[in-house]
């Protein structure tokens, strides 16, 4: 028996040794079948590109016929059109300021006031400041009977003067 079993070991060894070599051969023909099918659609892309852009040509020609048509209709409408009296325009309505209104120039009647700062007062009287001008600004408002305008009067004065050695 001892024979028997050293056959049936030789046989299972040589057994084993056919499977790892059957899934090695199996797993290799499945990476070629993938490699085969990618490469059959990377072909068939190939193929769409190239017919495609055959078939999406234009024939010039046809083109040059069909642009000549169009402006031919182009021509007699502008014909038409050139008969046939323009509408007229609406005038354009005119916006609504925006800033500071001049009320110098509005119809109202004006009160004058004088706004005066001592402080700077002094400093002119004394030299230490130079009077520029007055500043001129007006308001708006109500006054039992109508609006009116109010307009004030500012001193303005210079920075004071220093002296320079």
């Amino acid at each position: 028996m001892s024979e028997v079993a050293v056959m049936n070991n030789g046989q299972e060894e040589r057994i084993k040794a056919l499977q790892t070599a059957l899934a090695a051969v199996t797993e290799e023909r499945d990476i070629l079948r993938s490699s085969h099918e990618r490469l059959r659609l990377e072909l068939e892309m190939f193929k769409r590109r190239i017919f495609v852009a055959k078939a999406e040509r234009v024939d010039t020609a046809q083109l040059e016929l069909e642009f000549a048509q169009t402006l031919a209709v182009l021509d007699q409408i502008s014909g038409e059109l050139a008969t046939c009296e323009p509408e007229p325009k609406e005038p354009k309505k005119k916006r609504k300021p925006t800033g500071r209104r001049d009320l110098s120039q509005a119809p109202l009647e004006e009160e004058r006031v004088e706004l005066s700062d001592p402080l700077f007062e002094d400093l002119v009287e004394k030299g230490q400041a130079e009077a520029i001008g007055f500043e001129e600004s007006y308001k708006i408002m109500y006054k039992r009977g109508g609006m009116m305008a109010s307009r004030c009067f500012a001193l303005r004065t210079a920075p004071p003067v220093t002296a320079s050695r």
